[in-house]
């Protein structure tokens, strides 16, 4: 019984306290317990003995070692019942620490990992993202400027141009699907949105160019054909002078009527078809003012993401 009891704690005292200050503890307490001051024996027994343990340094070195020895058993003893991180017993204190440690700093080290490499891959995907909406805007810039380097329509037969127009709007259409998708980054789905429009705007303006170049033929041709019609009705003029002689009205009349009404009729042909295409001309000059914008804003595009044009 007696090794349990607290020496320090019999005299109140601390553990830190000096050869003097138990001293001084010491007498208080036997002028106050002392038998001969009707105190009590026992607990002066006990204030004695704790006394003699604690103000002889070797004794008091011996209590305290063997006081912390069998502290330290019983702590040992309490955790091992324990439960590690996972909730299993463990038998031995290093292995409780190292389970209870081990998970959390593995699961901190995956987590900071988790997030490093996420962030990588945004970035990469980011960059592939901005590449290719890049690389679409840089096709759409190549088919517009191969658009306008096209020879006119006097150098080339209407076969030529059919091939050309066939081409250049499989490439556009082509840079629309491309530019169809969303991107959760502003700025990237502000370039590709605008790449779109300005691809399908030139659609509309290839579309007008394909009409308006099948109308320079047509309108070539129906040149010819006004002449060629002219020339008859010149010709049958001549003929009736030749029948009927100078100032005949009624024979004049009757045999140049028909070639009279073509010609009033491949004038009227030439006539819509030159307002036609230019009427088409005018709308062409409408889109290419948007399209200005339009390239306007995918300029503005390009230097918000850092590129320069």
């Amino acid at each position: 019984m007696s090794e349990e009891i607290d020496y320090y704690k019999i005299l109140g005292i601390s553990k830190s306290s000096t050869n003097s200050e138990i001293k001084k503890r010491y007498q208080h307490l036997a002028k106050k317990y002392h038998p001969d001051v009707d105190g009590d024996d026992s607990l002066m027994k006990l204030i004695n003995k704790a006394y003699t343990t604690l103000s002889d340094p070797r004794k008091r070195f011996e209590y305290d070692n063997k006081n912390y020895k069998k502290t330290n058993s019983k702590d040992r003893n309490n955790q091992k019942t324990d439960t590690s991180f996972w909730g299993a017993p463990s038998n031995k204190l290093t292995k409780n620490k190292s389970k209870r440690v081990t998970p959390i700093l593995v699961f901190l080290i995956c987590l900071a990992l988790s997030i490093v490499g996420l962030n990588y891959l945004n970035k990469l995907s980011r960059s592939n993202d901005i590449n290719n909406v890049h690389q679409n805007e840089i096709n759409l810039r190549a088919t517009i400027s191969q658009i306008k380097s096209l020879p006119s329509t006097s150098t080339k037969s209407k076969a030529d141009w059919d091939t050309y127009f066939s081409e250049y709007t499989t490439k556009l259409q082509d840079i629309v699907n491309k530019s169809n998708g969303t991107y959760q980054d502003k700025s990237l789905n502000n370039l590709n949105k605008d790449i779109n429009k300005t691809a399908q705007d030139d659609i509309s303006v290839l579309n007008l160019l394909i009409s308006s170049t099948d109308l320079s033929f047509k309108i070539t041709d129906d040149k010819t054909t006004l002449q060629n019609s002219q020339d008859n009705l010149n010709t049958t003029i001549a003929d009736n002078a030749n029948t009927c002689g100078y100032g005949s009205v009624v024979c004049y009349g009757v045999n140049s009527d028909v070639d009279r009404h073509t010609v009033e009729a491949n004038q009227a042909t030439l006539d819509s078809d030159q307002k036609a295409y230019n009427d088409q001309i005018a709308q062409i000059n409408e889109l290419s003012t948007l399209l200005s914008k339009d390239w306007e804003s995918i300029n503005n595009d390009l230097k918000v993401l850092g590129f320069n044009n």
